[in-house]
């Protein structure tokens, strides 16, 4: 009888432990924040970047490029 209580209770503990370690409040942003891009070719190809809030539907940034100023890594 004993041993079949300590076998209970140390499955319980063990479920219990799974169950809260399960609970954890992640605040994680991944994906949050998206980018959209696109070009105008003409005399002078553009590039205009737009960053914006994914949650919330807001812009949070908007920037043009000229593809004589533009360098990878250079913004």
């Amino acid at each position: 009888m004993k041993n079949t209580k300590s076998i209970l209770i140390g499955f319980l503990i063990a479920t219990s432990m799974f169950l809260f370690m399960g609970q954890t409040n992640s605040n994680k942003n991944e994906g949050r924040y998206q980018i959209s891009n696109f070009v105008i070719q003409g005399y002078n190809t553009k590039f205009y970047e737009t960053t914006f809030d994914t949650y919330t539907g807001k812009i949070i940034d908007r920037k043009w490029y000229i593809e004589s100023d533009y360098k990878e890594g250079k913004k």
